[in-house]
């Protein structure tokens, strides 16, 4: 069970986390509305990428209520070896996040089951950074369920996610985008953040 292993993560590596309960949310900006002040939403999204030839499948996740831009799409592509990104379907109709992650849509985060056929199909987990001055303001909550989000210290989720992927699905790549988002950046400049 993907709770089990998130906590225990977290015992091993010191990492303080509370279970947080709330009402029943079926996406990243309901559940941000839910959240204490001070913590963000962790945001994943499935897309499939295409060229010419070929068709990927990927997530995308980061924190707060992110958008992606085309810079993100070359970046991505350059790093799927694909030759120039034809097409972008987010959340495509053929995969049904409780048969493809087993959780139900709005739960999906990159801390994937084993057992799940995720696992075996996606060809690349995307992790989108956030600026650094982010990291000692805020904690950020990881979907477990409808109803129920982990929460952690924001400094925490990329070591966090590394140690899960090395434990649980070492094939699979996760790859940290260079670019932070620009709306991110401006948000920060005007010192105008988010919750």
């Amino acid at each position: 069970m993907v709770e089990a292993d998130l906590v225990n993560l977290c015992k091993l590596g010191n990492i303080p986390s509370t279970t947080f309960f709330h009402q029943p949310t079926r996406s990243a900006a309901e559940t941000q509305a839910v959240l204490p002040k001070g913590c963000l939403v962790q945001k994943t999204i499935t897309c499939k990428l295409a060229d010419k030839t070929t068709n990927k499948l990927v997530l995308w996740t980061g924190v707060a209520d992110f958008r992606i831009h085309r810079s993100l799409h070359r970046e991505a592509s350059q790093l799927l070896n694909l030759k120039r990104i034809r097409s972008h379907t987010f959340n495509p109709k053929e995969i049904e996040p409780l048969q493809f992650y087993g959780v139900p849509e709005g739960t999906v985060n990159p801390f994937l089951s084993y057992s799940s056929p995720a696992t075996r199909n996606l060809d690349a987990i995307f992790f989108l950074p956030w600026p650094s001055e982010w990291n000692e303001k805020y904690k950020v909550a990881i979907s477990l369920s409808l109803q129920e989000s982990l929460i952690i210290s924001l400094s925490h989720l990329k070591h966090l996610l590394w140690e899960y992927q090395q434990r649980i699905f070492p094939d699979l790549h996760v790859f940290e985008l260079s670019e932070i988002p620009s709306y991110m950046a401006q948000e920060v400049k005007n010192n105008n953040y988010p919750n």
